[in-house]
């Protein structure tokens, strides 16, 4: 998974009505484990745990990602005005 595919997953969990198992189908991958392995290294924390926090605007704490600078979080797209 490729960090644009990452975005790509966040965004339709947060705006779409599809299951984990469909995103990942929309996405290419013919394996939901190996979809959320590489979500999970990507974004920092499970996609089922990502869906959660966000459906419950809780800051997403990625500070194990590697991508991500120490001590920054991430915030789900909706909440930033606009």
């Amino acid at each position: 998974m490729s960090f644009s595919a990452g975005v790509k997953a966040k965004e339709m969990m947060l705006y779409s009505e599809l299951n984990i198992t469909q995103i990942s189908e929309v996405l290419g991958f013919q394996s939901i484990h190996y979809f959320s392995r590489l979500f999970k290294k990507i974004v920092g924390i499970a996609p089922t745990e990502y869906i959660s926090r966000v459906k419950d605007n809780r800051p997403i704490n990625v500070l194990h990602n590697a991508n991500t600078p120490k001590g920054e979080f991430e915030i789900p797209l909706r909440d930033f005005p606009g």
